[in-house]
């Protein structure tokens, strides 16, 4: 009676035992699902980060491309009325004496507005390599900031997993002593019940 007393006694603190470590199963469990959702947040975030940048960048260059394009168009056609004005001659070809009514025309001012426009066009192209350089470093900054986080959160992961797993086992394997004592109990009280049958039976004799 005794061996079966202390074995339910033993038996009643494996299922406390085994209720205790389900709760950390359980929030063990809530830790390596979290860790997961983080590192999936970390790529999502990522692409928003990337489609916002995109967006600035292109709302930043764009007029810039746009002003480039019609500078350099402008500085096109300037350039062809600079050729024509030039290729007007006040003199005969052939026998080099002054053709009434007709002047040459001085470019000079057109040639400074070309020369302006020809500057414009470089500053606003180094204008938007800037805008492009700078959000090109800020993406590798991001990038290297990511790849560091990742490498955070795996490492966690791991041990949550460790931690998990050895939980794991360690509830599989109070479910199985729990199980086992709970059939020494019953293999001990038929033998009693047994014993006890035959004591009495004795004793009726």
């Amino acid at each position: 009676e005794s061996e079966i007393s202390k074995q339910e006694s033993e038996l009643k603190q494996c299922k406390i035992d085994v209720s205790e470590i389900e709760l950390k199963l359980n929030q063990s469990k809530q830790d390596l699902e979290k860790a997961r959702e983080d590192y999936l947040k970390l790529d999502a975030g990522y692409k928003d980060y990337q489609l916002d940048a995109a967006n600035k960048l292109h709302n930043i260059t764009e007029p810039l491309v746009q002003e480039k394009i019609k500078a350099k168009f402008k500085s096109v056609e300037l350039n062809k009325e600079i050729e024509r004005c030039k290729s007007i001659t006040d003199t005969c070809p052939t026998c080099g004496q002054k053709l009434p009514n007709v002047h040459k025309v001085d470019t000079s001012e057109l040639e400074k507005e070309y020369e302006a426009l020809i500057k414009l066009i470089d500053e606003l192209a180094n204008k938007v390599q800037e805008e492009k350089d700078r959000y090109n470093k800020a993406d590798e900054a991001y990038q290297i900031k990511l790849n560091r986080d990742k490498v955070e959160l795996e490492k966690t992961g791991k041990q949550f997993k460790l931690n998990y797993e050895s939980l794991l086992n360690d509830f599989n394997k109070c479910n199985s002593d729990i199980t086992a004592r709970q059939l020494n109990i019953d293999r001990l009280k038929v033998e009693r019940d047994t014993f006890n049958s035959k004591t009495t039976e004795l004793k009726q004799e």
